[in-house]
């Protein structure tokens, strides 16, 4: 070993050993085992739509070709979480069985919206200047799924935006086990 090579050597070692220097290392990975299974992923999602369930609210909708607004009160329930490998079903009260292939979805399409919003979204597409309002607020978290070019998209409803978020992790987190659609911005 040359003078130079045992310098540069005995130099990151004591970085390396000094309490006080900064890391020049990186962290080692998160071992898979403190990671949550993907089956829990998919009972944490359908445990937290359930307690979430029913969600009741009230819609009002102003404008459009109506002189006074619009009243109705509103529910949503989910029930019968099931999982099928990376497909979780579920049942939407009024609308049937619903189903999510987490292979098929990709983490760039999960969003968190309002459900006021995503209707004027919706009235705004279809060219109509009618404006929608929720009491209570109610969050949506929305994401699609594409199977043989065709897209599909799904959402749920919640009453707490800090929950909307974790749902959003959870789907997240079974995408990346599912190896979902890869996010490319191309």
């Amino acid at each position: 070993m040359n003078i130079k090579s045992y310098l540069t050597s005995s130099i990151i070692f004591a970085l390396l050993a000094s309490p006080t220097s900064p890391r020049i290392l990186s962290q080692a990975p998160i071992s898979s085992a403190a990671s949550p299974t993907l089956e829990a992923t998919l009972k944490f999602i359908g445990d937290l739509m359930v307690a979430e369930s029913p969600i009741t609210f009230t819609t009002t909708a102003r404008g459009g070709n109506q002189d006074s607004p619009r009243i109705k009160p509103d529910s949503i329930s989910y029930s019968g979480f099931r999982q099928n490998g990376c497909v979780l079903l579920y049942e939407l009260e009024s609308y049937g069985t619903h189903s999510i292939d987490f292979s098929k979805s990709s983490s760039l399409a999960i969003r968190i919206d309002t459900y006021a919003a995503e209707l004027n979204r919706l009235e705004a597409r279809d060219h109509d200047s009618t404006t929608w309002s929720t009491s209570p607020e109610i969050y949506m978290v929305n994401g699609f799924t594409l199977t043989n070019g065709m897209r599909s998209e799904e959402g749920f409803a919640l009453s707490d935006r800090e929950k909307a978020g974790r749902l959003v992790k959870a789907i997240n987190h079974a995408i990346e086990l599912c190896g979902g659609a890869k996010d490319t911005p191309f």
